[in-house]
């Protein structure tokens, strides 16, 4: 008696399991970007760049015409570092710093939003590297450039631009606590 007792159970649990999986479906969800409809970004490369003491370890190049770039967007500078075994290049977002024996050598840029400039800086006269460091960061350099629209007008990350000079971030939390930030 108890073992049917257990089996009707068992068996009304599993036909209310059952049926409440029907109905009818709920409403549709809004329908999302899919990667098309967001600010454009543009990539153009620049080869054969010498960094030379009369120029002062630097190359500057205007940003070209074609490509719309606002005072918000992103330009990012990307160096060729190396040729993997596939022949392919491995790309270094900059600024890097790389240490030497004669000191730290560093390659950075700055830009507005018509041009750009690449810096090699060091802590030692750059006229000590060895000619195979010379050939690998001042000699036939290969520079790859992304100009990333930073606009949020057509697209809403939720993020905030903080262009108030008059708030003061001294520690972490003032500026959580800006941002609405919670623990």
């Amino acid at each position: 008696m108890k073992k049917i007792k257990t089996l009707l159970i068992g068996l009304l649990s599993l036909s209310f399991i059952l049926a409440s999986c029907e109905g009818p479906s709920g409403p549709p969800g809004n329908d999302g970007f899919d990667g098309r409809d967001g600010s454009p970004t543009f990539i153009f490369e620049i080869a054969n760049v010498t960094f030379e003491k009369d120029a002062n370890y630097s190359f500057g190049d205007i940003i070209p015409n074609d490509i719309p770039i606002d005072d918000s967007d992103l330009v990012l500078i990307y160096r060729s570092n190396e040729v993997n075994s596939e022949g392919d290049d491995v790309w270094q977002l900059l600024p890097q710093a790389y240490f030497l024996d004669q000191g730290t050598l560093q390659v950075n840029f700055n830009h507005t939003k018509d041009d750009f400039e690449i810096i090699i800086d060091s802590n030692f006269d750059l006229d000590d590297l060895t000619t195979d460091q010379a050939n690998r960061f001042l000699t036939n350099q290969v520079f790859r450039i992304a100009v990333v629209s930073a606009s949020t007008s057509s697209v809403n990350t939720g993020a905030k631009i903080l262009n108030n000079s008059a708030f003061d971030y001294e520690t972490i939390s003032q500026g959580a606590q800006l941002l609405n930030f919670t623990e």
